[in-house]
């Protein structure tokens, strides 16, 4: 399977489990919960860290109470996310534990205003109308054997499934393994972008000298340059994750082309316009894939790039001329 999505069935199935499949989720309450929704979103701002985020999405897919529960024991949601996710870390722990208890304070408020059923009253029917939609328009594709052939990266999961929640703009979120959460609101498309390119961190396997190569580019006057000038706001602050980044962003416009849906549109307006224009190195990326005919019979896409980025006749020696070069041009 490809994607997966459920809709909530009765209200004593919501409160006790959630199907493994698409999960819908929740739109910002009103009336008489706002304010604590906005301590929500604010409270999920500041904890970035993903044991925070899963939290959250458990208040929209099995209500406000198993959701109090799992964050009032400290040591639940910690041991899940150390087993499940690569990216947990230390720093991840302590910020999750300082946080724990507004965390709970919010939750259980959220709780006591009535959450679960002004959830099941007003945002069920538009979140289970909008999973169908999305069963629909996705029924065609296979990301994850699509991933597993260009990257060389495995994952145990073999379906997308996307949690749809109301409060998720502006943001399309990866949690654990191949589980997002994304907007009610955004179009299909944007939602299929966030999906292929979130399946790309990281775009090789683990230990892979490509990153040698990417780190030995950070030595390049022009990318040196357009590093040091970035937005920090953006959040790709060391080379090591600016260099991720436009490997994957690369690797994403390839795939999308690939999956004929063309939803990322021109290649050279997306990173001129994208964070600021940053991700030069993402075009420059795109253009060695498309000029050395990356085919992932041959081999996966981090073999490919340690290959090109040491070969003169893909990749350039002078990269600010190559960039300027397609600048002015429109790639397919």
């Amino acid at each position: 399977m490809g994607f997966r999505c459920c809709g909530m069935r009765s209200r004593s199935e919501r409160l006790s489990r959630c199907p493994r499949s698409w999960r819908c989720g929740l739109l910002r309450p009103q009336d008489g919960v706002t304010r604590a929704a906005e301590c929500l979103d604010d409270l999920v701002a500041a904890v970035a860290a993903v044991a925070a985020v899963a939290a959250v999405a458990a208040v929209a897919a099995v209500a406000a109470v198993a959701a109090v529960a799992a964050v009032a024991d400290p040591e639940l949601l910690v041991s899940a996310m150390r087993e499940t996710s690569p990216r947990w870390n230390e720093a991840d722990d302590r910020l999750f534990r300082s946080v724990r208890p507004a965390l709970s304070a919010v939750l259980e408020g959220l709780r006591t205003a009535g959450l679960a059923d002004w959830w099941a009253e007003h945002a069920e029917r538009d979140l289970q109308r909008r999973c169908g939609e999305l069963r629909q328009s996705f029924a065609g594709y296979d990301l994850v054997p699509l991933v597993e052939r260009h990257t060389g990266v495995s994952f145990d999961a073999r379906a997308v499934e996307l949690c749809v929640l109301r409060w998720a703009a502006p943001h399309g979120i990866r949690v654990t393994g191949t589980r997002f959460l994304t907007d009610v609101r955004y179009e299909a498309d944007r939602v299929l972008n966030i999906a292929v390119h979130e399946l790309l961190h990281p775009p090789w396997p683990q230990g892979h000298p490509v990153k040698d190569s990417l780190d030995a580019l950070a030595a390049d006057p022009f990318l040196a340059a357009r590093f040091a000038g970035r937005d920090p706001d953006a959040g790709y602050n060391t080379w090591a994750r600016y260099a991720q980044e436009n490997a994957a962003q690369a690797l994403d416009q390839f795939l999308n082309t690939h999956l004929g849906r063309n939803s990322r549109g021109d290649p050279v307006t997306r990173w001129a316009t994208a964070d600021g224009g940053m991700h030069v190195l993402a075009l420059l990326l795109y253009d060695t894939l498309r000029r050395g005919g990356f085919d992932p019979k041959v081999g996966s896409y981090a073999d490919f790039l340690a290959r090109a980025l040491s070969d003169p006749h893909t990749w350039p020696a002078n990269l600010n001329a190559r960039y300027l070069e397609l600048a002015v041009t429109r790639l397919s």
